[in-house]
């Protein structure tokens, strides 16, 4: 245990959460680690929280910063860290006691370059394991983490498809632990310029450097799902916009993948092409129906997505989705803004 573990709090208005997300880090396991929190320019009592929580454990230390977004304060926490291996924890989140330990000894027994465990849900009154890959426990080479794990991140294909609401399981950077020589230079990008997926841009750039990764089914991470101030819980008006840069990025990932850029495409032109689930469930957000109708007939529209509806295999899609996609396909926006609305609301109640 003499390697130092460096773990990466964001925190923006948690008062509520941060907390106890410090806690389940200072009672690690696992004695050898920092605990960097980045108040990043929150207006509540997050600051003050954290403070008192510093004077209790001298390993945590505060980064005080204006508000500059998740991906600015990730990016000033590896900055400042000292550790020989990274894992970052979301300020509304908490870990179990053992994360560090466990993953720790799976990345030495291994010679891992990267360990990956997963996480349950966390909603109110009831908690949810969420089963990242079809794993109890997998040792990934370096060709497996290009052929599954990169392209998994840049879009489904195939069998995939007939369960795009799963595409985005991979991209969660905070249930993983990471050697910090291999990410010292990543940044996250902004996600004010990209919308979201910082964590799935970040990781496919990480995975191409990664020798071995290793995968646990074990759910050491409790990713908290009740929090309603959250990104996913508001209506973003430049979500379409900050998208297409997204897929500028992705797009150029695929143009540099040599051998592989078949295979990329395919699975670009996709996640391209699902991209209307999210966008739509933004878009049935917006404050009035001319707002709502617009935005679904902006998102239909545009040449990228008419283009990848044309390459989709509909063939493995399963029967709602069938209807879902053809919707698209045919770009009639206020069935869609229906069907989503129905979609929403059993989203709600499950």
């Amino acid at each position: 245990m003499n390697d130092l573990i460096s773990i990466i709090i964001p925190a923006y208005n948690v008062e509520n959460y941060i907390e106890k997300c410090i806690q389940s880090a200072s009672n690690q396991t696992y004695p050898n680690i920092e605990i960097i929190c980045i108040n990043d320019g929150s207006s509540d009592n997050t600051k003050t929280v954290i403070e008192r929580c510093a004077r209790t454990d001298p390993r945590i230390v505060l980064i005080d910063q204006c508000n500059s977004g998740v991906s600015a304060a990730r990016n000033a926490g590896v900055k400042s860290s000292k550790g020989k291996y990274v894992i970052f924890l979301d300020g509304d989140d908490w870990i179990d006691p053992r994360m560090c330990e466990e993953l720790h000894a799976v990345a030495v027994r291994e010679n891992a370059d990267c360990v990956m465990c997963t996480h349950q849900k966390e909603y109110s009154h009831s908690s949810v394991t969420e089963h990242t890959m079809p794993y109890t426990y997998k040792v990934f080479p370096k060709e497996e983490i290009d052929l599954e794990l990169r392209r998994r991140l840049i879009g489904p294909i195939d069998e995939e498809l007939s369960h795009p609401e799963k595409t985005d399981k991979l991209i969660c950077c905070w249930q993983q632990l990471y050697r910090a020589d291999l990410i010292k230079d990543i940044l996250f990008k902004d996600i004010n310029e990209i919308g979201s997926f910082e964590d799935g841009l970040y990781q496919i750039e990480v995975y191409s450097r990664c020798n071995k990764f290793v995968y646990t089914d074990v759910p050491w991470y409790h990713y908290r799902r009740n929090n309603q101030s959250s990104l996913t819980s508001v209506y973003r008006p430049d979500l379409i916009s900050q998208w297409d840069r997204l897929f500028d990025y992705l797009s150029m990932i695929v143009a540099q993948s040599g051998a592989r850029k078949a295979l990329f495409e395919k699975a670009y032109y996709n996640r391209v092409a699902i991209s209307a689930m999210g966008l739509g469930l933004n878009a049935i957000k917006g404050k009035s129906f001319s707002d709502r109708l617009n935005s679904m007939k902006t998102i239909l529209s545009d040449d990228r997505r008419i283009e990848s509806y044309k390459k989709l295999d509909f063939s493995f899609l399963q029967p709602h989705w069938k209807v879902f996609f053809f919707l698209c396909k045919k770009r009639m926006p206020i069935l869609l803004m229906i069907l989503l609305k129905m979609m929403e609301i059993i989203r709600k109640t499950r």
